[in-house]
């Protein structure tokens, strides 16, 4: 169990987490929040990069900064942007991370060849990554933070350059690897967490702003969303009346989906539609 208890992190006179309360047990838990509202800090905090100004964080009833390198063996860390030599082949490349990490050269070399198999690298495990796209290299990211078969696992945008393929990939392993781990990631890419998250945390004012399962989370929105058709001609003016998530022209109308609450000038033509966790997104953040 990961526990955050009251913490608060400034940079100077600015605050970047107030008072974050959380817990994370076994499963993944998804941050969802926009550029700024210190989903990173966090992060940095939970694998000891930074620490905080306030409060404490626990991994077993332990403060994580007085267990040092007993901590760090449980964490496998994926930052926004990661350091390698582009030289090197992933599989020098996750062999250098190994022998840092510390792990049994043989058992290291299996790990690794399992490891880039599931990322879909293995026919590419000897090439020079220099010539790989920003998408094969997020992949090696990938298969860097979990070489050391971590017990916590933290991803900063870990989709970020993925194709629709690779991200679906990357939601199987993740689910695979959850079943006895925690796994804490962020991604802008709302359907990545929609499809994987047990939980979600979302942080807003540098506070968190909800800590709920998705289901629950979309409920709240519950007979908020609609979609209706207009006349293009009125388009412009129905998007500046009206909270609008997305919007889609067709032959002589404009289809669209967007939120409000209660009924009260809800054009007669609109229908109630289920929401997702993209509307609930959209309309929380919507003054960001």
């Amino acid at each position: 169990m990961l526990t955050v208890q009251n913490v608060t992190k400034r940079f100077g006179s600015f605050t970047a987490l107030e008072d974050i309360n959380l817990e994370f047990g076994k499963g993944v838990y998804g941050l969802l929040a926009p550029n700024g509202a210190g989903k990173t800090t966090l992060m940095k905090m939970i694998v000891t990069l930074l620490f905080p100004t306030k409060g404490r964080i626990l991994c077993d009833g332990k403060e994580i900064l007085s267990m040092g390198e007993s901590y760090r063996e449980k964490i496998g860390y994926l930052p926004q942007e990661f350091g390698y030599y582009r030289n090197d082949s992933p599989r020098q490349y996750l062999r250098y991370l190994g022998a840092l990490k510390g792990l049994e050269r043989r058992a290291a070399e299996v790990r690794i060849d399992g490891l880039l198999e599931k990322v879909g690298l293995a026919d590419v495990k000897d090439k020079k990554m220099k010539k790989f796209s920003g998408g094969m290299v997020q992949r090696v990211g990938i298969a860097q933070a979990l070489l050391g078969n971590p017990e916590i696992l933290v991803l900063d945008e870990p989709t970020a350059g993925l194709d629709p393929k690779e991200r679906a990939r990357f939601r199987n392993l993740i689910s695979e690897f959850s079943k006895d781990r925690t796994v804490i990631l962020s991604t802008h890419i709302v359907s990545d967490i929609e499809s994987v998250a047990n939980r979600i945390v979302m942080l807003k004012d540098h506070s968190v702003y909800c800590d709920t399962d998705c289901s629950s989370l979309c409920g709240m929105m519950g007979g908020k969303v609609f979609e209706c058709s207009v006349p293009q001609k009125d388009a412009d003016s129905f998007e500046m009346s009206h909270l609008v998530i997305s919007r889609r022209e067709e032959t002589g109308q404009t289809h669209f989906r967007f939120a409000q609450d209660g009924e009260k000038g809800l054009p007669p033509q609109a229908k109630p539609v289920q929401p997702d966790l993209e509307d609930v997104f959209l309309y929380i953040y919507r003054e960001d």
